[in-house]
């Protein structure tokens, strides 16, 4: 899995090539990428949320809606291998869709 943190640092690296290349080789890979707050600009800037269930900090949601997410405010979204949160009061649930998503895999993975 890869995770991305949001945060105001977060703002001067959404729109790093290589902050993209990683969340496609994970999504190729078929592995399990998170981003939340400002981080899910990231997903969409890598071209992971076309068509996909999203959600991100209020401040950039119009962000994600233009790289073709279908934005839902819901404090957590899971659509598939991509989770997305919109910002610290979301981290707990966040978490929890983390480790649930990664416990999915793993028993996945053992059968």
């Amino acid at each position: 899995a890869i995770v991305f943190v949001g945060g105001p640092g977060m703002f001067s690296l959404v729109d790093d090539e290589k902050m993209e290349a990683a969340a496609k080789a994970f999504h190729k890979a078929g592995k399990l990428v998170a981003a939340i707050c400002v981080a899910p600009v990231i997903l969409g800037s890598a071209g992971m949320l076309k068509g996909v269930e999203a959600t991100a900090w209020n401040g950039v949601l119009d962000k994600i809606r233009e790289k073709g997410a279908k934005v839902v405010k819901e404090p957590v979204v899971v659509s598939g291998k991509i989770i997305t949160a919109n910002g610290p009061s979301a981290a707990k649930g966040f978490a929890q869709a983390i480790v649930s998503a990664l416990s999915q895999q793993e028993q996945a993975s053992e059968q």
